[in-house]
């Protein structure tokens, strides 16, 4: 019988060990991943910003940079204005095909200083 309750006491211990390593590779897959995430973002922005500012529709168009809600769901937020919705358009397009590394959001681009939300299509 006490062997049995050795053995039962080791497999315990050994189930608790591997859980404690899971939870911690887990963390440390996240840290990786968001460090990884926020240089490609940097990298990105910096090439991409040059790109819109050479196009006079997309001068007051600022990527802002990396940010989460959640490491596993980057994105990078896209404020300002452009002059119509064929420039919105034109903007949705341009960033679609741009090969950004993490999704990006232009719900804050909008059409003439009026402020008037992009109709999204």
């Amino acid at each position: 019988m006490k062997l049995y309750d050795g053995s039962k006491r080791w497999w315990i211990i050994v189930s608790v060990f591997a859980v404690i390593l899971a939870v911690l590779g887990w963390f440390t897959f996240l840290v990786i991943k968001q460090h990884r995430d926020v240089e490609a973002v940097r990298e990105y922005v910096s090439r991409v910003q040059s790109q819109l500012l050479a196009d006079p529709r997309f001068k007051d168009v600022r990527l802002l940079g990396y940010s989460c809600d959640y490491v596993t769901h980057p994105y990078i937020p896209v404020a300002g204005t452009v002059p119509t919705q064929q420039d919105w358009d034109a903007l949705q397009g341009f960033i679609r095909n741009s090969k950004s590394p993490v999704f990006i959001s232009v719900r804050s681009v909008y059409i003439g200083s009026n402020q008037e939300p992009a109709k999204i299509q």
